[in-house]
């Protein structure tokens, strides 16, 4: 079985972050939120998380440094912890969960070495997105 990670970036989502990583398929094996030095309340709703859900995996920045080095880093704990697959979920809850097995599947079935999904040419994107 392949094992699948989510990375979570997330700066300032204390609004989203608990509904993002409770949208997040109980088929992965891990749930990685790295926390780019948020100001707000983002770093405590997580490790309250954590104390229930052993998946997650905290990772905090000491200065904020953007979505970019959040991605690296995430992308390096999975390579480093040898994940099949690692999807990225941001913190503001802007990707659709019921897509989640549509964006693995190429990779999951080998016939892809990536997938990346484009929540802008939904057409209730307007409505979906949070502001």
């Amino acid at each position: 079985m392949k094992k699948i990670a989510v990375i979570v970036p997330a700066y300032n989502e204390e609004v989203l972050i608990k509904k993002t990583v409770n949208s997040i398929p109980s088929k992965v094996n891990k749930i990685i939120v790295v926390n780019d030095c948020s100001t707000d309340e983002t770093k405590k709703i997580v490790e309250l998380l954590m104390v229930e859900n052993k998946k997650f995996e905290l990772i905090n920045f000491k200065k904020n440094s953007g979505v970019g080095a959040a991605l690296i880093a995430g992308y390096e704990y999975c390579y480093e912890n040898k994940f099949d697959i690692a999807v990225v979920m941001p913190g503001d809850a802007q990707a659709l969960p019921a897509d989640f097995d549509n964006l693995i599947e190429p990779v999951f079935n080998g016939k892809a070495d990536y997938s990346k999904g484009n929540r802008l040419n939904h057409n209730d994107v307007k409505e979906i997105m949070p502001r």
